[in-house]
């Protein structure tokens, strides 16, 4: 009762405060304006007052309350208790609403000129965010009060789990507010302060949303088992696209503060970034992704609700752009094609296509299910499309360094590259010794390999004035890390599949595996696997498990971490392994199995019973030692599966099963073992990787961070001092 009134009061003030900032805004008044920080310090109150129940609820496990009942339990540690806040759709709405909530007091208190329309478009999306959560309230009691909780997935049980979606949400939040100074701008006409003031914000919220999108990597790279930190997710695209267009707004501004151009794109970007950030929560919350990404939640009947919030935005900056555009001062001409002005032209570009192309791509469920049955596209889209582009923005961020704002001297240009180029050339030569062949990759990582040789250049100097000053090229040296790092650990790895006996070693990538033992740990299979290699011994356990309301097999993998290299363990299945020898048959065909010729003659579908018990044999020919017999294994079909049954080959020493059927495709595995073999022995089928230079795709993630952290500090520094 106490949450949802909370919600309901936060609701009220903040369309009491909202009004009062818009009419504020439209009207140029600041009368009332007192009326409208009291209403919003009061919204703060509620919204905070809701969160804090909600993480009272959890932690005193009040299962009366849906939303506590579905995504905890009395077994969760401490840090998981805290962490269900925003395991579900409520708990992750109440939580964005409450960062931005803060927010707005930073607006209140350092922002005079721009407060009135930066806090009503704020408040805006805020009571979005409180209508969906008055629709669809976390504080929502079940018809009793269980015992016991439902339990927090088991995916999200990881340390990098608890701080992965509140830095999301941070980004998200912050994200807005370069779209309501760029709607305060158009209305002003002000085409020039709004992006100062914006700025330090972008920046902001470009750190935090990029910094979950590595986290969420590294947390898929070390909990799938999949092999990888990136997979195309449609869930992790719905992230990146406003990250890509949120680094061409901090270009944009960047350009426009010294060369005072790109002011039609820059509000553009401002706005649409944002209008990202809201189709990336339809997408993830709407229910359309849910049979095609393992992130999704399921569809809560929010939808129109959710398509309004996007659609508000959109029309209102699309609409305030047209109004303007005329009035908005265009991009001059002349300059040069290979000045630092025309290279940040560049990286917009780029990173616009890429994004209308992964956009593309992860709307395709949506695109599809207007003609027809929904579907996703396949990862190869996304690596064919977006590899081009890699390549040229890696070219530009190699070139930049090297040209000033202004027209710059080719042949200086060409003394300042020798270094870098004679660096990029070792490095190359290096990769094709070590088998890369590919001309694509080849020039992504000469293209990567020289914007890390330009960038470290300049770095050095650019400490020397200050290490405020030194942020964009530090995050620029890191980006090109991460780009050397992504291409090795891909086009350098090496991987092997290896089926394991308890007790008996197998070999590959010159280590010996041998299976000791299998246990359950937290509900968890882990399997215990001693490896060696040249005397050293270390075990290794990789676990596999069942998630999700619909349970789907996990596998959750042993990485031996390395400097150079990862040594990746991911259990891929566990099979029963049978005596004897199997064969794929088609009718007609004969094979030859120790002494046996057989062949396939038919299959025998007279075999039919009543009660939903179906036989379908197998007519074999069996010759062996000059003598023909007709043997008919078959597969009975029940309620409770599919079983085999035997048939004595001649001689009465072998036997012969049917493993499977495709009575379409006129096919059968059959499988010839004694009948004296021993009972089927447990297997577990085992991926073994290397992955070359990860820790240079991590340092490299570290470093873009640690440098987009400085220019935050750095442009934050200059926005308070007005």
């Amino acid at each position: 009762m106490f949450g949802n009134i909370a919600i309901y009061t936060a609701f009220f003030f903040t369309l009491s405060a909202a009004l009062i900032y818009g009419l504020s805004f439209f009207f140029q008044r600041d009368r009332g304006l007192s009326f409208a920080r009291y209403s919003y310090y009061l919204k703060t109150a509620a919204v905070t007052a809701a969160s804090i129940y909600l993480l009272w609820g959890l932690l005193a496990h009040k299962f009366q309350y849906y939303y506590v009942y579905y995504h905890s339990s009395t077994d969760l540690p401490l840090e998981y208790l805290i962490s269900a806040f925003w395991a579900g759709q409520e708990g992750t709405f109440l939580l964005w609403v409450l960062l931005a909530a803060i927010f707005g007091l930073f607006i209140i208190r350092w922002e005079k000129e721009y407060e009135s329309p930066v806090m009503f478009f704020l408040l805006v999306g805020q009571a979005f965010l409180l209508l969906f959560l008055i629709l669809y309230s976390p504080f929502r009691l079940m018809p009793g009060i269980p015992l016991e909780g439902v339990g927090l997935n088991p995916l999200l049980i990881d340390p990098w789990m608890v701080i992965h979606p509140p830095i999301i949400f941070v980004g998200y939040a912050a994200l807005l507010l370069p779209a309501a100074f760029a709607f305060g701008g158009l209305w002003k006409k002000d085409y020039q302060g709004w992006a100062f003031r914006a700025l330090p914000w972008a920046l902001t919220g470009w750190l935090f949303l990029g910094a979950g999108i590595i986290i969420g990597g590294y947390w898929a790279y070390r909990t799938l088992g999949w092999g990888g930190y990136w997979g195309w997710d449609p869930v992790e695209n719905a992230s990146l696209v406003p990250w890509l267009t949120g680094t061409a707004l901090i270009h944009g501004i960047l350009l426009q503060k010294a060369r005072s151009v790109s002011y039609r794109s820059n509000l553009f970007f401002a706005y649409i970034t944002f209008v990202l950030v809201i189709y990336a929560t339809f997408l993830t919350r709407s229910g359309i992704l849910a049979d095609f990404s393992v992130h999704a939640f399921t569809e809560t009947g929010l939808n129109p609700y959710m398509l309004a919030f996007m659609l508000f935005y959109f029309l209102v900056g699309t609409a305030l752009l047209l109004l303007r555009f005329a009035d908005i001062p265009g991009t001059p001409a002349g300059e040069n094609w290979y000045s630092r002005v025309s290279t940040f032209s560049y990286t917009a570009l780029l990173l616009t296509v890429s994004a209308v192309l992964i956009t593309l791509g992860t709307s395709s469920p949506i695109l599809t299910g207007i003609w027809g049955e929904p579907a996703s596209v396949d990862i190869s889209f996304y690596n064919v499309t977006n590899a081009p582009i890699a390549v040229l923005l890696a070219l530009v961020l190699a070139f930049c360094p090297l040209l000033s704002w202004r027209d710059e001297n080719p042949k200086e240009i060409m003394r300042k590259l020798k270094g870098p180029a004679l660096f990029t050339l070792a490095g190359l030569v290096l990769s094709i010794l070590l088998g890369v062949y590919s001309p694509l990759k080849l020039a992504f990582l000469g293209a990567s390999l020289l914007a890390l040789g330009t960038n470290s250049l300049v770095l050095l100097p650019a400490f020397k004035r200050g290490i405020k000053n030194s942020g964009g090229f530090l995050a620029h040296v890191g980006l090109a890390l991460m780009f050397i790092g992504i291409l090795t650990s891909s086009a350098l790895s090496h991987s092997h599949i290896i089926s394991l006996k308890e007790g008996e070693p197998r070999e590959a990538l010159g280590y010996e595996f041998t299976l000791v033992s299998n246990t359950v740990v937290n509900d968890k299979e882990a399997f215990e696997i001693q490896v060696e290699k040249g005397g050293r011994f270390f075990t290794a356990t990789p676990k596999m498990y069942m998630a999700g309301k619909e349970p789907r097999l996990m596998r959750e993998p042993y990485i031996l971490r390395g400097l150079h290299r990862d040594l990746y363990l991911s259990p891929l299945e566990e099979r029963l392994d049978f005596p004897g020898e199997t064969a794929t048959m088609t009718v007609g065909e004969k094979v030859e199995i120790d002494d046996y010729t057989i062949e396939f003659v038919k299959f025998d579908f007279d075999s039919h019973e009543g009660s939903g018990r179906i036989k379908v044999g197998v007519l074999l020919n069996v010759e062996k030692d000059g003598i023909v017999e007709q043997v008919v294994p078959f597969l009975e079909s029940t309620e409770q599966g599919v079983r085999p049954t035997a048939e004595d080959l001649p001689g009465g020493v072998d036997e012969v099963v049917v493993e499977a059927l495709d009575a379409n495709e006129r096919m059968a595995i059959i499988r010839v073992s004694a009948k004296d073999s021993p009972p089927p022995a447990e297997m577990l089928i085992l991926e073994v990787s290397h992955k070359p230079l990860v820790s240079v795709l991590a340092f490299g993630s570290v470093l873009l961070m640690v440098g987009t952290s400085l220019a935050v500090w750095r442009r934050f520094s200059k926005y308070f001092k007005g």
